[in-house]
């Protein structure tokens, strides 16, 4: 039919009567109108949010610089005079907080994966945990540098090989100071932070070997300080050798401490408090050995002919026979002024009856366990042994040769021998503290002996045990109570006898039968005696017969000659 639909117009379409242009651009203007009000509301929202982000960034950065200046401070006041470390120490902590706070801002708002998150806490993270732990664990260190010095407190290691003089040497350099106001001139110190963490204490210290400060120690100590170091040397303590610079020698002292693990179970404590030593007054007193004004019980003291009885089948004395306090007497001007002479009664201690008292063991046995306790550390355990007198293997060859040092035998000597050393130990050091005590007589003093032939002799005859419940042996130690007696010391008797005998003789020998007519003796000779006999004094044997039938009666001149010996 000839009609054709119209071509689309969206300009003009007659059919809608719309123009769709028209209708577009004011549509599209409203759009843009109201996309550029909500840009803006963007714009201006990003800029609050850009602000607020900033802000945020401020904030983190402010906080941050707070903490890290506020530790800063703080560990300045806590290192003191040492600059060194302390500047070490507060580079690292400003590093690690620069650090930190970066990744706290590109965790907060970089575009950032998982892993990126992860990396990035794991910084803050370590930084907070660092913040909190390099104070603490440096302060554990520093507290004892500052307390080595303090009562109470006492510097680990062997004294008789330099590990102690080390330790203290290492915590002399690290209180400040510089090292010739620490150790003389010509010596030198170093020290410096090591470890990932920078919580590693690297010191070093060296002292010229023929230096004024060792000279002054030799002084001090007869000479032995050098011979000390010489002797940990050759024994292989750690950190103790001998060096030589530009041809001149010194002893050089070289430590590596993990603050981190210092003072803590399994890491290294230089400075510990002193252990004590059981108080033996309060426990024989307490055992009942002694009373209540320390002198010791009549029980305790051994008798004259102690033995027999009846024994039951564990070795208990049922019916023990009993005698006489057992009294050892000597004489001696030793000890004693002159022209005097002293004479010692010791009453014997019954040392057997004291070392196995069932009581005394229990006592004993809980200190030794005390002091061996699993949970205490080698340095407390050594220190333990420090207060009881015994600081090396020195006296103790056999145990010294297998050994070499005591903290060897405490960490691996076998357990059974080290508990016994320890219980001999405790045991000996409550004798030895009871045994040297007066008892407030002023005479009377609780001692120890050392057993002559003759006193072993009188023990042995009188059946008294020693410690170990056995015969007493020449060089034993014997426990007594001495009551001390000193006199003037008179001339011998028998000379005054001589001498008035012969100021009685007259010359002429008138009176011989008034002076010799009871035989006396002649000194010097063995059997031999002047006796009156009719006509005049002889030379006569014990039997009163004349030692020689043709002899003259002696002259008064004779006489006197034969008993002149007797006064010289």
């Amino acid at each position: 039919m000839g009609y054709q639909i119209p071509g689309a117009d969206f300009t003009s379409p007659t059919q809608l009567k719309t123009n769709v242009g028209a209708q577009a651009g004011r549509s599209l203007g409203t759009m843009l109108a109201q996309f550029g009000k909500a840009l803006q509301l963007s714009n201006a929202q990003a800029k609050k949010t850009e602000a607020l982000q900033d802000q945020a960034k401020d904030t983190i950065l402010i906080t941050n610089g707070k903490a890290v200046a506020k530790t800063v401070e703080a560990g300045k006041a806590q290192y003191g005079q040492d600059t060194v470390l302390y500047d070490e120490w507060s580079k690292e902590i400003i590093r690690r907080g620069d650090e930190a706070t970066q990744a706290q801002i590109d965790f907060q708002f970089g575009d950032l994966n998982a892993d990126e998150k992860k990396e990035k806490l794991g910084i803050v993270t370590s930084f907070d945990t660092y913040l909190q732990s390099s104070q603490t664990d440096m302060g554990r260190f520093i507290a004892d540098v500052t307390d080595r010095d303090k009562d109470g407190m006492r510097i680990i290691g062997d004294t008789t090989n330099g590990e102690q003089q080390l330790n203290q040497y290492i915590l002399t350099a690290n209180g400040g100071g510089s090292a010739e106001s620490n150790f003389g001139a010509g010596a030198t110190m170093v020290r410096a932070l090591s470890g990932p963490n920078k919580k590693s204490i690297d010191t070093t210290v060296r002292i010229p070997e023929d230096s004024d400060f060792f000279a002054t120690l030799n002084g001090k100590s007869g000479g032995t300080s050098s011979s000390v170091f010489d002797k940990g040397i050759t024994d292989g303590v750690e950190g103790l050798k001998k060096v030589e610079i530009d041809g001149k020698f010194f002893y050089e002292f070289k430590k590596t401490i993990d603050t981190g693990t210092y003072s803590t179970p399994g890491g290294s404590d230089f400075v510990i408090q002193k252990s004590k030593a059981i108080n033996a007054g309060e426990t024989i007193q307490e055992l009942g050995f002694v009373n209540k004004d320390m002198i010791i019980e009549p029980k305790m003291f051994a008798q004259m002919n102690v033995g027999g009885g009846e024994e039951t089948v564990d070795g208990a004395n049922v019916n023990p026979s009993t005698g006489e306090p057992a009294v050892y007497t000597s004489s001696s001007t030793k000890n004693s002024q002159k022209g005097f002479i002293r004479t010692t009664n010791s009453s014997i201690i019954n040392a057997a009856e004291m070392r196995n008292d069932p009581a005394l063991g229990v006592k004993v046995r809980s200190e030794v366990k005390g002091i061996l306790l699993n949970g205490r550390s080698v340095e407390a355990k050594l220190d333990s042994f420090g207060a009881y007198g015994v600081v090396s293997l020195d006296n103790w060859p056999k145990l010294k040769e297998k050994h070499k040092t005591l903290r060897n035998f405490l960490e691996s000597g076998d357990v059974d021998q080290v508990k016994t050393f320890t219980n001999t130990m405790v045991t000996q050091n409550i004798f030895d503290e009871t045994f040297s005590k007066t008892d407030g007589k002023g005479n009377r003093v609780y001692t120890q002996m050392t057993a002559d032939p003759k006193m072993v002799k009188f023990l042995n005859d009188n059946n008294i045990m020693n410690e170990a419940n056995e015969p007493y042996q020449v060089d034993q130690t014997v426990y007594v109570k001495n009551e001390i007696i000193e006199r003037a010391i008179q001339k011998d008797p028998a000379k005054n006898l001589y001498g008035k005998i012969i100021s009685q003789m007259k010359k002429d020998g008138t009176n011989f039968a008034d002076v010799f007519g009871a035989a006396v003796p002649i000194p010097g000779t063995t059997k031999k005696f002047i006796k009156y006999d009719k006509d005049g004094a002889y030379v006569v044997d014990e039997d009163g017969i004349k030692a020689d039938e043709k002899a003259v009666a002696l002259t008064y001149e004779g006489a006197s000659n034969l008993l002149g010996r007797g006064t010289k």
